[in-house]
This record gives C-alpha cells, sequence and structure tokens, in this order.
C-alpha cells in the first residue's frame, strides 16, 4: 500500500532542534499504517485468531486507512 498514513506519533516541529536522533531514532516513528497494524493484531491475537493473523491485520490497517481517507 503505498498511503502509509504518515507518522502516527511525530515529534513537533518545534523539537526537532533538540531532538538526538541517535539517542531516540527517528522522529517521525512509525507510521498510521503500523499503528493500525498493530492495534488491529493486538484485538485478533486476544480473540484466539492465529492463522494468517498477521496479514490480517494489515488488511484491516489498509481498511482503517481507507475509510479515514474517505
Amino acid at each position: 500500500m503505498s498511503n502509509e498514513g504518515g507518522p502516527a506519533f511525530p515529534i513537533p516541529l518545534n523539537a526537532m532542534d533538540t531532538w538526538d536522533a541517535s539517542k531516540y531514532g527517528n522522529p517521525n516513528g512509525m507510521t498510521l499504517r503500523d499503528y493500525f497494524a498493530a492495534a488491529a493484531l493486538t484485538g485478533l491475537l486476544s480473540q484466539g485468531y492465529h492463522v494468517n493473523t498477521v496479514a490480517e491485520a494489515w488488511n484491516i490497517a489498509d481498511a482503517m486507512l481507507k475509510a479515514r481517507n474517505a
């Protein structure tokens, strides 16, 4: 999917001049798609789903991004 939804927890621009990437990593963090997939995976696993669960989590994340952009 080309639309990753942008960063899930971006660092405010006014904090960028003091951001130390060697300590804290990429200031953009995970994408919104990553965050949605992790939340979906947590829910699926908590309900006992195991077969193709990761692929289904990505499908759910893509559906959430599509609905968000509709």
